[in-house]
């Protein structure tokens, strides 16, 4: 397991499991396809299922959110992540790019008038 999904847990308030989350080898990849049920054969009570499926949901709205813990480690030398994988978690930087292009094609409009 990774220290972001370790941390995360500390987040929701559900740390008392991160034992049982490296015995079963859940790690980020694994997170989003875990369900109810087995959630309940890794022992955790129907509040705490609850509470972990509902945080799953949040992540899955918020696809900008990553376990990493920032984005800086991830765009490092010798990093094994692409240039655009570490681009697509940081959607603010695309505006100056999308202005740009917009402005580029206003001009060719103009000339071409």
């Amino acid at each position: 397991m990774s220290d972001g999904v370790s941390q995360w847990l500390d987040q929701i308030g559900l740390g008392q499991y991160k034992s049982v989350f490296v015995e079963n080898d859940i790690d980020e990849d694994v997170l989003p396809e875990l369900s109810e049920a087995d959630l309940e054969k890794l022992g955790l009570s129907l509040g705490h299922r609850k509470r972990l499926m509902r945080a799953v949901a949040d992540l899955a709205k918020r696809p900008e959110v990553e376990f990493s813990s920032s984005i800086d480690a991830a765009a490092s030398p010798g990093s094994s992540q692409s240039d655009l994988a570490v681009w697509e978690r940081t959607p603010g930087e695309r505006k100056p790019v999308t202005l740009f292009f917009a402005a580029c094609c206003a001009v060719f409009y103009v000339i071409g008038q």
